[in-house]
């Protein structure tokens, strides 16, 4: 139960991922006039990046959770809008939440000659397109999907191998043997002695078996000081 507020206020929040999104229906529904900003095309934030791993689908469902909190609050969604000092002073609001969430962290390579040094979430996101050999530096929560990620989409999906078996496109002992591979050589290093440290029991436990599924390398215990080969941080 949420207490109305006693002093309507106008308020922007700035941001629609999970944060925001929560923020704005919260305040919404104590009585304040609240107006939501994002300066991409859709809500859903780092959230969105979370769902696209093998097996963390179910992410999107909580966005359409909050989408549906926000717009029967009736909070104002603005999409497309960067805030910008000019813009927030023409609305002349009361007050103002900050909800942008995190950045990347990035890592300076000093020996990575001939190596192309992409982040993860680029890759997840789409922008950026990993080659045939990755390593992929970290080995938590973001590492591991990212793994699997690629060794995904460098194979036959579970949509492809669905439609093939269906239609009897190959013996089910070659579809079976194609969803256990991938054309990408990929290696995960953690400098910890432990995997997918961060990861719920279960989750933990079917995403380190598909990594050993795909064949992926994993070295614990080892920090990185240089590489030549294509790499994602």
């Amino acid at each position: 139960e949420i207490t109305p507020s006693p002093s309507p206020k106008k308020i922007l929040v700035i941001g629609g991922g999970v944060a925001g999104m929560m923020a704005a229906s919260t305040l919404a529904k104590r009585g304040h006039q609240v107006s939501l900003w994002e300066q991409e095309s859709e809500l859903g934030g780092q959230l969105k990046l979370a769902a696209l791993p093998p097996g963390r689908q179910d992410f999107k469902l909580l966005i359409d959770y909050f989408i549906r909190e926000i717009k029967s609050a009736g909070v104002e969604l603005v999409l497309n809008r960067r805030a910008e000092v000019e813009n927030i002073q023409e609305k002349d609001f009361d007050e103002i939440i900050v909800a942008t969430g995190a950045s990347p962290q990035s890592l300076e390579l000093p020996h990575c000659e001939g190596a192309k040094t992409i982040s993860a979430w680029d890759v997840l996101a789409g922008k950026e397109v990993a080659g045939k050999d990755v390593v992929i530096i970290g080995g938590g929560p973001t590492g591991v999907e990212t793994a699997l990620y690629l060794a995904q989409t460098g194979g036959i999906s579970p949509k492809a191998w669905h439609f093939l078996n269906w239609y009897g496109a190959e013996e089910r002992a070659k579809l079976d043997s194609l969803m256990n591979q991938t054309n990408r050589n990929i290696t995960l290093i953690e400098m910890t002695p432990r995997l997918g440290i961060g990861l719920g029991t279960s989750t933990r436990w079917f995403m380190l078996a598909d990594l050993k599924r795909y064949g992926i390398r994993t070295i614990l215990g080892q920090k990185i000081t240089g590489m030549d080969i294509q790499c994602v941080i």
